[in-house]
């Protein structure tokens, strides 16, 4: 891996903490973070007493394409040796692809129909609370 995947710095682990310190009385039922050991580091925090693994979506990437030399990030099945904060059982929707190329990440086929419904159930909700303020 290259020196672009960081752990959190000294604030970052700070503004993390601060952060869960805002969500303690919030009901999280799920995590979700992208794959980079600065976001899983701080979803772990926020976890922290909540009895809760975190889920890695690759899917939740900055897009990287449009870097000359994007971050890299670990795969799924490293991370899950990484970190014991990682819920193993979770597969994500979007996967690391190649080892050559870090940044390429591609939806699993056999999930693709679940997410574009998961999608389109959200938006239908967002319009509908959007119509019901007129």
């Amino acid at each position: 891996m290259r020196w672009d995947n960081p752990m959190l710095s000294g604030r970052g682990r700070k503004q993390a903490r601060e952060c869960a310190e805002r969500l303690v009385d919030v009901n999280i039922a799920h995590i979700f973070a992208s794959p980079f050991d600065r976001t899983m580091e701080t979803a772990a925090i926020i976890a922290e007493g909540r009895d809760l693994l975190i889920k890695p979506e690759a899917g939740l990437c900055e897009v990287l394409t449009e870097c000359g030399k994007p971050p890299g990030f670990w795969s799924t099945k490293r991370l899950k040796r990484k970190f014991n904060w990682v819920d193993s059982e979770y597969e994500p929707v979007y996967e690391k692809v190649s080892t050559k190329y870090p940044y390429y990440i591609c939806i699993k086929r056999s999930r693709l129909s679940a997410v574009c419904t998961g999608i389109r159930y959200h938006l239908i909700k967002c319009l509908q609370k959007l119509e019901a303020y007129g």
